[in-house]
């Protein structure tokens, strides 16, 4: 019975103790949720860690369970398999970018915030090297494929220590912009071809060329116009020429070495043809006054008031044009040469397939008297002087006797029976241009000698101009300079002029036609021999070809006379004087 007793006293006394520690517990409840359910709710549980009390919270209405929370995909509850589709579209987002390199192109992959779906956008090409380091005046390679590169200066010529030239290499002073190194270094050889001017590469025997001795060649033509290859055939024009070392050439080209066809071809707008002349102009170093003359002379024909038509059909009014040249033999600088229309019937356009035409040009080649049209012209031409440079006929004993029935008029009659008749055998307007002409550029030594005749109809006669080398104040021989009033016309105190050299025609010309030649000189000095005219044909030739030229005709052919005066300078000095002392004079005439 007692021990009964005192278990009871004992559990009365634990359920005392416990009762009271309930009443003092400091309750710490943790949370935890009772998920939903697509069918039923859910709810949050409280229990407290120290003394297990708990309770239930808030409830948690009932909702789907989907298999992802990204509402830009088509969703799936796991409980009731319900499908809900995309409520939303995605947000892409740029998250890595791959830049291109030299092997692989470039792009951007874009992922969604909410699905982390992803896709590839903004592709590019394979790129560009990356080099490192990044500065160019280093060797550098390539990080992606390994590719090395040298060094690339941005190299400029500080200096040029030597000067190249066509046949030999220069040297010069180099310095990089971007990391100031320095060097020395050779300059190429000059290519004729650099120039812009036609170049002219003959193989042969150029020893072997004679007046008399035609040689064949094989040509190259080069220009920015038109080049070929062909073969060509060279003698020595000109019997001064003959005598120099540097000479003048007759070339013929063909298109085989048979020469069964000639080669035409129109380097300088001139048309078509397969004959030229190499002019050396061994005595006039600028080699200006020749071909611009011949020009000048030209605009003078074309300033004419009536000019023999056939003479507008010719490629320069009957007179010689030219261009800048280089000559190269068997690979080795040959000279500078002007590439002209040759003194034949194409200078005056003749038509030398019509045999029935009465055609013909005589060249007065030294001075004899019948060039001066003193006596007549013999049958055979040379001895009195003379060259037959073209005839249309096989017969050309005709063309003595027409120029003798000139000269017999010349001759034989003065005053107005000089002016009625002398139009039957002469173009008077043509042979009073020739004369001034003559005069204003100093052409001493084309008085009668170096006058170019040509006849259209085997009755009248045309003067023109030819081989000008000596003018412009300077003598024949290239190395004398004559005075701006040299070789001067005389002015009369009774007003009359006479003529000044040998010339017979001259005479009678300034004799029975002094109004015609003053009022003539008027007009060309305000046309074509206008001063600033005339300067104006000068300069456009100089510009036609680098000043280096005549450095190289120095080394090629240092006995050439005039190197340090025949020049632009001389030339428009010269001839600006010149003019002026004839306007005096022509002012003083009348």
């Amino acid at each position: 019975m007692r021990t009964w007793s005192k278990w009871m006293l004992v559990v009365f006394l634990l359920l005392f103790a416990l009762l009271s520690l309930s009443s003092c517990c400091q309750h710490d409840y943790q949370a935890e949720t009772v998920s939903p359910t697509c069918k039923e709710n859910g709810y949050i549980q409280y229990t407290c860690t120290a003394c297990g009390d708990s309770y239930r919270g808030e409830e948690l209405p009932a909702a789907h369970a989907f298999d992802t929370q990204a509402t830009c995909q088509t969703r799936t509850c796991l409980s009731c398999k319900t499908v809900v589709r995309a409520e939303t579209d995605h947000d892409y987002r740029a998250a890595t970018v791959i830049n291109p390199t030299c092997q692989s192109g470039g792009h951007t992959v874009y992922v969604c915030t909410m699905c982390e779906g992803e896709y590839i956008g903004d592709e590019v090409s394979i790129g560009d090297h990356s080099f490192i380091p990044a500065d160019i005046c280093r060797t550098r390679q390539c990080e992606h494929c390994g590719l090395i590169l040298s060094p690339s200066h941005d190299i400029e010529e500080v200096e040029t220590i030597v000067e190249p030239t066509i046949t030999s290499e220069g040297r010069g002073l180099y310095r990089c912009r971007l990391c100031g190194t320095e060097w020395n270094r050779s300059i190429p050889a000059l290519k004729p071809e650099d120039f812009g001017v036609p170049v002219i590469y003959l193989k042969g025997s150029i020893g072997s060329v004679t007046r008399e001795t035609e040689r064949q060649f094989e040509v190259s033509f080069v220009s920015e116009k038109i080049s070929f290859d062909a073969v060509a055939t060279l003698k020595i024009q000109g019997a001064s020429s003959a005598g120099y070392v540097k000479k003048n050439y007759t070339i013929r080209f063909f298109t085989d070495k048979y020469m069964t066809k000639k080669l035409k071809f129109d380097p300088f707008g001139w048309g078509n043809e397969s004959k030229y002349c190499l002019k050396a102009n061994f005595v006039d170093f600028s080699q200006a006054r020749n071909v611009v003359c011949g020009r000048l002379y030209g605009d003078v024909v074309r300033s004419r008031t009536n000019p023999n038509h056939n003479l507008l059909l010719a490629p320069n009014g009957g007179a010689i044009d030219g261009y800048p040249v280089l000559v190269y033999v068997n690979g080795a600088y040959h000279g500078f040469y002007t590439m002209n229309i040759p003194k034949d019937e194409w200078m005056f356009g003749m038509d030398n397939d019509d045999t029935h035409l009465k055609q013909a040009m005589l060249f007065g080649e030294i001075w004899a008297d019948s060039v001066a049209l003193k006596t007549p012209v013999p049958y055979d031409y040379v001895s009195g002087g003379w060259e037959l440079e073209y005839c249309s006929t096989t017969d050309t004993n005709w063309v003595a006797d027409s120029f003798n029935d000139l000269i017999n008029f010349v001759n034989s009659h003065d005053g107005d029976a000089f002016r009625a008749g002398i139009g039957n055998y002469l173009d008077v307007d043509a042979a009073i241009d020739n004369m001034l002409f003559t005069y204003l550029i100093c052409a001493m030594d084309n008085t009668s000698k170096n006058i170019l005749w040509a006849t259209y109809d085997g009755k009248v006669w045309i003067p023109s101009m030819y081989d000008m080398d000596g003018v412009c104040g300077m003598f024949w021989d290239g190395k004398t300079y004559n005075a701006v009033d040299a070789m001067m016309p005389t002015l009369h105190s009774d007003g009359s002029i006479t003529a000044s050299g040998t010339n017979n025609l001259w005479k009678k010309l300034l004799a029975n036609y002094r109004e015609e030649i003053i009022a003539r000189y008027w007009q060309l000095r305000e046309g074509p021999m206008k001063t600033t005219a005339v300067v104006a044909r000068f300069d456009e030739f100089f510009a036609s070809f680098p000043a280096v030229f005549y450095d190289f005709e120095r080394k090629a052919w240092p006995s050439v006379p005039g190197q340090n005066l025949s020049n632009r300078d001389q030339i428009v000095t010269y001839m600006t004087a010149r003019l002026n002392v004839f306007d005096a004079f022509f002012r003083s005439a009348g």
